[in-house]
């Protein structure tokens, strides 16, 4: 029997992202309700309140995603269910976003103000995880081994990505009975 790792998005995490959604939504919408507002402004509001709804449902398929990482692959759980077997794995990126611009030095990466996101690509489709999922750093160890394992050819920014996070291109740094 395959032991199996089951992760989820932290819900103290995800709380601000619902209070965001909802604090947007409800101060794009509320004026469209309230008072007589100019057509160009009726857009304005509706394509900003929209784009706010939009980042409260995108919050809540991650509320209710259950992410399983397994010696042969990883499966979402939840309204939009994928599954990739590592010895399929295709295509892997690991992206930082911050919202405050960074100097190419590794300590200043670590200490930025930021997120990770983790794409994997399979014969069925893809999976995009971000930093904030519990277990974000054993999947990548594991999906790293994997493309390793597959010889696929990672990109510069992966890469480097891959080493500010403690990997390098010999092995994962967990052990191999992490799973």
């Amino acid at each position: 029997m395959t032991q199996t790792h089951d992760f989820r998005y932290d819900l103290k995490t995800l709380q601000w992202d619902y209070v965001r959604a909802v604090g947007g939504a409800f101060l794009c919408f509320t004026p469209l309700v309230l008072i007589e507002v100019v057509p160009v402004m009726v857009c304005i509001f509706a394509i900003v309140g929209a784009v706010f709804t939009l980042f409260g449902l995108r919050t809540l398929l991650r509320h209710m995603t259950e992410v399983e990482l397994s010696a042969q692959g990883l499966r979402t759980i939840g309204p939009m269910s994928r599954a990739i077997r590592w010895d399929a794995l295709n295509g892997m990126k690991l992206a930082f976003y911050s919202a405050r611009r960074r100097t190419d030095n590794r300590s200043d990466f670590a200490a930025s103000k930021g997120w990770m996101e983790l794409k994997l690509k399979g014969p069925e489709g893809s999976i995009a995880l971000d930093s904030s999922l519990d277990g974000f750093d054993a999947i990548v160890d594991t999906a790293f081994r994997a493309a390793l394992g597959n010889n696929l050819q990672l990109n510069e920014t992966t890469l480097a990505n891959l080493d500010a996070m403690g990997f390098t291109a010999g092995a994962g740094t967990l052990p191999d009975d992490h799973l």
